[in-house]
């Protein structure tokens, strides 16, 4: 076993350990989370009271003090990784920053290939391209939409994927940046480099398809620290396969999946309200209800 696939090795041992450790620590990571809730959700408590009058008031109850944590958690993140991503482009712009790293990095990669993992990663690179998985995740939530009865999930796919091929064909022709040199590559592709298109395009797929299993389809604990660890797996394993085979810069990749995490973040953020919506907006009684003035 060579050096490169002994740290991926001991990549992929350490991603089994932690989800092990998190399926048999249900409560206690229930309870870090729970923890973590309350104290984001305590400060917003006297904002959300300010909202309407009392409980009663829809405005209010839709944006209780879970739903505020929630979205407040979310929205910083998406401004964090935002941030990174703006770093990444103006690097690639400037040719400075995180770019000073590319061609190093996929030099030494190249430098320590091994033909049995040159072979795992070209099968996984095809095997798991974005149309492969945009697939998956189109059939997983169709079967979430029979399952709950609702078009949200299949919606919610629709246009997470749609999104993301019109995102990666923008960036792409603004960016226009080329590929690693010929000597670093195992294949040849065409069509620019910035943002990795596998990176992107798993990353979405993958997180919704994910989402759409972990929200309707898997109901255990166990089941569903499956579900996310496999996708982190997934995504991270395509991500390198790119740079293993030469094709992509690091750069590439991690602008790839910032920004099909932020997409799909936002996509999955604004579902959830927008059902909350739906189910908490309030309804006018019918006329005969109401009776007529006076009675």
């Amino acid at each position: 076993m060579g050096l490169l696939s002994a740290v991926l090795a001991a990549i992929v041992v350490a991603t089994v350990a932690t989800a092990v450790w998190l399926a048999c620590n249900q409560r206690r990571v229930q309870s870090a989370l729970t923890r973590a809730s309350d104290a984001v959700q305590r400060p917003l408590d006297a904002l959300v009271g300010r909202l309407g009058e009392g409980r009663n008031n829809w405005a209010a109850t839709l944006f209780d003090g879970p739903a505020v944590a929630v979205l407040t958690v979310g929205l910083t993140t998406l401004c964090v990784l935002s941030a990174l991503l703006a770093y990444v482009s103006d690097s690639v712009e400037e040719y400075d920053g995180i770019t000073v790293l590319d061609e190093p990095v996929v030099a030494w990669v190249a430098a320590h290939r091994e033909p049995v993992l040159t072979t795992v990663m070209h099968a996984l690179s095809v095997a798991a391209s974005p149309v492969a998985v945009a697939a998956l995740a189109l059939l997983v939530c169709a079967a979430a939409a029979w399952r709950s009865h609702s078009w949200v999930p299949l919606a919610t796919a629709g246009i997470g994927l749609a999104g993301f091929t019109m995102a990666l064909i923008t960036v792409k022709l603004e960016v226009a940046r080329q590929r690693p040199p010929h000597p670093y590559a195992v294949m040849a592709v065409d069509g620019y480099s910035f943002p990795s298109g596998h990176a992107l395009g798993v990353t979405t797929a993958t997180l919704i398809a994910a989402w759409a299993l972990a929200r309707w389809l898997i109901r255990s604990w166990g089941g569903r620290i499956a579900v996310w660890t496999t996708a982190v797996a997934l995504i991270g394993g395509v991500g390198f396969s790119r740079v293993y085979l030469g094709v992509h810069y690091p750069s590439d990749v991690i602008a790839g999946w910032l920004l099909g995490a932020i997409w799909t973040g936002a996509l999955l953020t604004g579902t959830g309200l927008w059902v909350r919506v739906r189910r908490r907006r309030p309804t006018t009684p019918p006329a005969s209800a109401r009776g007529r003035p006076g009675n």
